[in-house]
């Protein structure tokens, strides 16, 4: 976390989605907390051995009006989350982003 978040702090990117995060129950989301940022969705690892694997974290800048975009689709797979973003123009449908962990496919 330490260099995740010294790594924000230098480019400030508007919004972090990160595969493969090992986050499980006993992380707190305090840790997982990045000043300026608003953590959106987590979603741990449950799916593996003792849930030690995994995992997807989407954080957005805390001035930017966002939320977890839920999609009937999206339960369908183990490892995806959307997040979707109020733009300036109101009247517009939010902006959906949808992140995806694809595992390597093992050798043949």
């Amino acid at each position: 976390m330490l260099e995740l978040r010294a790594l924000v702090y230098d480019v400030k990117p508007s919004i972090i989605m990160l595969c493969e995060t090992f986050t499980r129950d006993d992380i707190s989301k305090a840790f997982l907390q990045i000043d300026g940022y608003e953590l959106i969705v987590r979603k741990d690892g449950k799916d593996t051995a003792n849930g030690t694997a995994r995992g997807l974290l989407i954080y957005c800048r805390s001035d930017l009006k966002a939320g977890e975009y839920e999609d009937p689709l999206l339960d369908e797979f183990t490892e995806c989350a959307g997040l979707q973003i109020q733009t300036t123009n109101l009247k517009a449908e939010p902006l959906k982003i949808i992140l995806v962990y694809r595992p390597p496919r093992p050798p043949f």
